[in-house]
């Protein structure tokens, strides 16, 4: 199987996770942000992430990707848990502010999808389209920190288990984790230290490496 993807995109991260958690191996390609084209090709419009089957079909979405992967004949579920409504107020209430941190930031990031101007430019126009220019929200920086500090410290009490928000993997962790991930690209935040042994965990079941050292 082949997963096509952006590597700042919070949506691949879901598609992502769950082939490491699984056991399973893939092929994954990285596509320039301006690459209109090839998404175009593979499922009829630009949106990302897409996974290319052993049989040739396709799909998008990143949940039905991950669903499609844990309910592969001739393996066990993995995603076990159940999800709680705690931790689903929390992602609403903080996703925001993380993309509005994270977005004006992955531009700068050592990843392949801005590695030519214009991809690079094609998503500052994207991207500030949604969240604002990224000038004033890079000023901002100390307001929506105070508020994704404020947020973490929720989410500290919430977290059972290092490797599972709720104790066993469950759909939360796919929505937990990527949001963590976005805020590794912002330098200054200060995690919690059951938040900070979750993420880092996380990141390492799942492959997914975290940008602290590149963080602006």
């Amino acid at each position: 199987m082949k997963l096509y993807v952006y590597e700042y995109c919070p949506f691949c991260i879901k598609a992502r996770m769950i082939f490491p958690l699984k056991g399973l191996s893939f092929d994954m390609e990285v596509l320039l942000d301006d690459d209109i084209r090839t998404p175009t090709q593979l499922i009829g419009r630009k949106l990302l992430p897409i996974l290319e089957k052993d049989d040739g079909s396709r799909m998008g979405e990143s949940m039905d990707i991950v669903h499609y992967v844990d309910a592969l004949p001739d393996t066990s579920a993995v995603i076990t848990g159940k999800r709680r409504r705690e931790i689903a107020q929390w992602c609403s209430a903080i996703e925001y502010t993380v993309y509005q941190l994270s977005m004006c930031r992955w531009g700068e990031m050592p990843v392949h999808e801005f590695s030519t101007p214009s991809a690079k430019a094609f998503y500052v126009r994207g991207k500030e389209a949604w969240v604002g220019p990224f000038k004033p929200l890079l000023r901002q920086t100390p307001e929506l920190l105070d508020d994704v500090h404020r947020a973490l410290a929720q989410l500290e009490p919430l977290i059972e288990a290092d490797d599972a928000v709720n104790g066993e993997l469950s759909l939360d962790d796919f929505s937990v984790f990527p949001l963590l991930h976005q805020l590794s690209v912002v330098k200054g935040v200060q995690y919690p230290t059951q938040v900070d042994t979750y993420r880092r965990r996380m990141a390492e079941r799942c492959n997914i490496p975290l940008y602290d050292e590149h963080a602006i």
